[in-house]
């Protein structure tokens, strides 16, 4: 047993010290209906939903932002969801892209088949232009629209922001 233990041990530290991505994350094909049900949820939780493609330059820049926004919002209610917006077909290369890159907040790839079609649903101003990022609290109460790419610190104000809103409602 004693040897069993040392072995496990062993693997777990190599696993560190080299740090390998052993984490897999499910990413979950969902409809336009999924989406705007997240978006107006009522609830005490600020959402950031961030739009992106895997061949979109500025998309790829900034995902890193959101997963930095998830460990300092760990403490506090906010939920970080990645609408991926390739085609479900490409749901394994996807997939390879989210593990290559170690992103761990939440992914969903959006089946809704022409942007035509579900955009305006989002967001009546929105072109549809990749990156976008949608903050949202209180059913759509509190929202903003952000279009383009955004920094670490223009995000992390706005959730605060609306942190604070949710605070004195």
């Amino acid at each position: 047993m004693n040897i069993f233990l040392k072995i496990i041990f062993l693997t777990l530290f190599l696993l560190v010290a080299l740090n390998l991505n052993v984490y897999t994350q499910i990413i979950k094909v969902v409809k336009t209906d999924h989406l705007l049900e997240l978006l107006n949820t009522n609830d005490d939780t600020v959402r950031i939903i961030n739009f992106w493609a895997s061949w979109c330059r500025p998309c790829i820049k900034e995902l890193p932002v959101f997963d930095s926004l998830n460990i300092a919002f760990t403490e506090k209610n906010v939920k970080i969801i990645l609408i991926n917006v390739d085609l479900p077909a490409n749901l394994p290369k996807v997939s390879a892209f989210v593990k290559r890159h170690g992103i761990f907040s939440e992914v969903l790839l959006l089946s809704a088949g022409s942007p035509k079609t579900w955009v305006r649903k989002i967001r009546p101003e929105w072109s549809g232009s990749l990156p976008a990022t949608i903050i949202t609290a209180h059913g759509r109460l509190y929202e903003i629209f952000l279009n383009g790419s955004i920094t670490y610190a223009e995000i992390y104000a706005q959730t605060e922001i609306y942190l604070e809103k949710l605070l004195h409602r």
